[in-house]
């Protein structure tokens, strides 16, 4: 295994030190941002809506401040987090077994190794070990960023930085790293097997997206009084809509619609529906972590199955 990850290094040693440059920088800035929110020791109940605390409610200019510095610095810390994982894979990822059937290395040693099995799990397990290793230091950067500022809830039941935090990037950053592998297998080049990794992992990445968005609705509650970071500690606050006395929940839009032509509609509405505020729990996330997380499994299983077909049935270049 030490010769494995020699000969790694050897290979892959700017994209590996590329990919620890971003995590230390992204972790390091996890970290400061963590301790100028906590240094300022606001209490909870200034955190009431997430609205910025007026005079004379006893939260004073420290309120103002952290609010200042989660807008200004820690959500941008937070939206580089859900993209850094996919980019340290596809780096990682891409020249595994795509350089060497570029540069012609692949085929001597396919001919003096009798298992291409083998020798792919030799070039998959020391990047890819180095690769969980890394992103496992950024989930847990992103946990304490997420906590420090969302101090009255627990990281791991909230929904709030739902793609920014926890284990869930080491799973995504592995699931960019199979795809750029398979991807170099198949072109056998390196630059463009970086253009259609890229396109590729985001495609699939955009429609995760909208299965997050359908499990989302599938799982949202409604409340007629106001929901805010208090009441509803870690829940994600999708706006309100109009309940109509059947029970029936339909969009406030759809709602001013119905108005009889003639009638001021926003009044018309008041008179017939409740406005009610549409949520979904922060005790959800455990949910949502394990549907992600047995999808994504599936999916690395099919990479690594295709994979393995691939560089099995390449000829040599």
């Amino acid at each position: 295994m030490l010769t494995l990850a020699r000969l790694s290094w050897r290979l892959q040693r700017f994209e590996l030190v590329s990919v620890v440059i971003i995590v230390a920088l992204l972790a390091a800035a996890a970290l400061v941002v963590r301790e100028h929110l906590t240094a300022l020791n606001v209490p909870t109940s200034c955190f009431a809506g997430l609205l910025t605390p007026g005079p004379g409610s006893g939260c004073g200019a420290a309120a103002q401040d952290f609010f200042s510095i989660d807008n200004s610095e820690a959500v941008p810390v937070l939206q580089a987090m859900t993209v850094a994982p996919l980019i340290a894979g596809i780096l990682l990822g891409v020249g595994l077994v795509g350089r060497e059937i570029e540069t012609e290395t692949a085929s001597l040693a396919w001919s003096l190794d009798g298992s291409r099995r083998r020798w792919l799990a030799g070039r998959l397990l020391p990047m890819g070990g180095a690769l969980v290793a890394l992103l496992t230091v950024l989930a847990i950067a992103s946990d304490l960023l997420v906590a420090a500022r969302q101090p009255w809830v627990d990281p791991g039941q909230t929904l709030v930085d739902l793609d920014a935090h926890g284990g869930l990037l080491v799973l995504r950053g592995a699931f960019a790293f199979l795809m750029a592998v398979l991807v170099g297998a198949v072109i056998g080049r390196t630059l463009p097997s970086v253009i259609v990794a890229t396109a590729v992992v985001a495609v699939v990445i955009a429609a995760g997206l909208v299965l997050t968005s359908w499990w989302l609705r599938a799982n949202v509650d409604y409340r007629a009084e106001r929901v805010d970071a208090i009441n509803l500690p870690g829940g994600l606050n999708l706006g309100t809509m109009s309940r109509g006395p059947d029970g029936l929940v339909i969009p406030d839009e759809v709602a001013l619609s119905l108005a009889p032509p003639g009638v001021d509609p926003g009044t018309w509405v008041a008179d017939h529906y409740e406005n009610v505020y549409a949520f979904v729990p922060g005790r959800a996330y455990p949910q949502y972590v394990l549907v992600e997380t047995a999808a994504v499994a599936v999916v690395l299983v099919l990479q690594a199955a295709i994979l393995l077909a691939t560089v099995q049935r390449r000829r040599p270049v």
